[in-house]
């Protein structure tokens, strides 16, 4: 009877281990701003490279802020700083 209660507790003990183990952990992101412009945090992080964000992608510089009204490597970024299929700066 001791060995059952023994191997239920250490079946039981694995199980709740396993859980903490594989459950999500949560990511705070969020978009910050300052005099300077934009950026996009993740965690303790920014981002930085092109970032898809509810269905628009961003072009975040190595310093984390976010490109606007210019064009970066062939594609538009916009006042919002969305990238648009309008090209048209990027012939100028």
């Amino acid at each position: 009877m001791q060995k059952f209660q023994l191997r239920k507790l250490l079946v039981a003990s694995l199980v709740v281990t396993s859980l903490i183990a594989i459950s999500p952990i949560v990511a705070s992101a969020e978009w910050k701003s300052n005099s300077k412009g934009w950026w996009y945090t993740e965690g303790n992080s920014y981002a930085t490279g092109w970032k898809l964000l509810r269905g628009n992608w961003y072009y975040f510089y190595s310093d984390g802020y976010m490109a606007k009204d210019t064009t970066i490597s062939g594609y538009y970024v916009n006042s919002s700083g969305a990238c648009t299929e309008d090209v048209y700066n990027s012939r100028n």
